[in-house]
């Protein structure tokens, strides 16, 4: 009896502890604040984009944060650009002066149309808390980045993007740009077969070839072969177009050409066949790229130089204070000879052509690397 009374004491002093267990602070109100369901914003050529619709033809970028008032947090991304993205990550969240960090574990697919990864792995970022949203420190202004993203609430108006640098407005190069933009609008066709250079950073090919065949009625081809050290091609990538219905082939990839519009299958190539996959294509038809070419850089005039023998304007392009590259662009005809990317030295030489009589057999894809 006595064991039996003692025993439902015991248990009794374990059941009493047990309830007092220490509970987490209240939430400061700078915690209550955060809390919310947020989408991310991509700001780009001086306007937020929304990441969830500013992608077409089918493809998809979800980027969704959850900041919950027990402190924890969920990050959902999909993406079909470029290849195939499921990441969904969880973890605990930290609120240190105007910096929110997060900590946790990220599971992920990745599927890239020949190799597929999955897996779980560590995952912590820090956010700035501002006034704009939640920035992700690493990619703050002045830091090398052109594009800044940023976290609202789904709830918040559209972010107001920063005003832009002051750039000194070099009249006589917005006047060569305007021209340039009316040629290659003016063209009822165009060719060109060009080369490529870099060092080879990121995506970029070291060595490449490509040409551009081009109909104002809607006929497109562009196509990129990547070369190795002996100068053979080993890689292709291609979009072309009939006027009506567009594709995209990536030898990589292998398997049927996919149906894609036009600057979307640009888009996709060009990390890997470099800046000649949408330069002259975004001039040639603006309509279909829903911009002036020129309309996102500010323009300054350098010295005159010679590409091979002709007589070129030298144009240095750049977005809020960073060159992004720079155009050689041939006096008479006003087409563009040579371009210079500040990433990976990327040097791209055209040998183009004006209004050139064209044929079915031009215009047709060539998948053969």
């Amino acid at each position: 009896m006595a064991a039996n009374v003692r025993t439902m004491f015991l248990l009794a002093i374990v059941a009493a502890l047990g309830g007092c267990k220490s509970s987490a602070p209240p939430l400061t109100e700078t915690e209550k604040n955060l809390v919310g369901e947020y989408k991310q914003w991509t700001l780009l050529n001086e306007e937020y984009m929304d990441m969830e619709s500013m992608h077409s033809s089918g493809a998809n970028m979800t980027w969704r944060l959850s900041l919950k008032a027990d402190r924890t947090f969920t990050l959902k991304i999909r993406s079909n650009v470029m290849i195939n993205v499921t990441d969904d990550s969880s973890g605990t969240l930290k609120v240190e002066g105007s910096q929110l960090m997060l900590t946790g574990t990220s599971q992920y697919e990745t599927d890239d149309g020949y190799k597929k990864s999955k897996g779980e792995r560590a995952y912590s970022e820090t956010l700035d808390i501002t006034k704009e949203g939640l920035v992700p420190t690493k990619n703050r202004e002045g830091k090398g980045y052109v594009l800044k993203t940023v976290y609202r609430k789904t709830t918040d108006p559209l972010p107001v993007p920063p005003k832009p640098k002051v750039v000194a407005l070099d009249s006589k190069a917005a006047v060569i740009a305007k021209n340039v933009e009316d040629k290659y609008g003016s063209l009822q066709s165009y060719s060109d077969h060009g080369e490529l250079t870099s060092d080879g950073k990121g995506f970029q090919p070291k060595a490449a070839k490509f040409l551009t065949y081009f109909k104002r009625s809607g006929e497109f081809r562009f196509e990129a072969r990547v070369l190795d050290e002996k100068k053979t091609p080993y890689q292709l990538d291609a979009v072309w177009s009939t006027g009506k219905k567009s594709w995209l082939y990536m030898s990589e990839i292998g398997g049927d050409a996919e149906e894609r519009p036009i600057p979307n299958g640009l888009s996709v190539i060009g990390p890997g066949s470099g800046l000649a996959a949408d330069l002259v294509p975004g001039l040639l038809m603006p309509e279909i790229f829903k911009e002036r070419y020129f309309a996102k850089f500010s323009s300054t005039l350098s010295a005159d130089e010679k590409v091979g023998s002709k007589s070129c304007y030298r144009m240095e392009c750049s977005v809020r204070g960073q060159k992004i590259w720079t155009l050689w662009i041939d006096k008479q005809s006003l087409l563009i000879l040579k371009a210079k990317s500040g990433f990976a030295e990327e040097i791209i030489l055209y040998s183009p052509q004006a209004n050139p009589t064209l044929t079915m057999d031009d215009l047709k894809p060539n998948l053969k690397i």
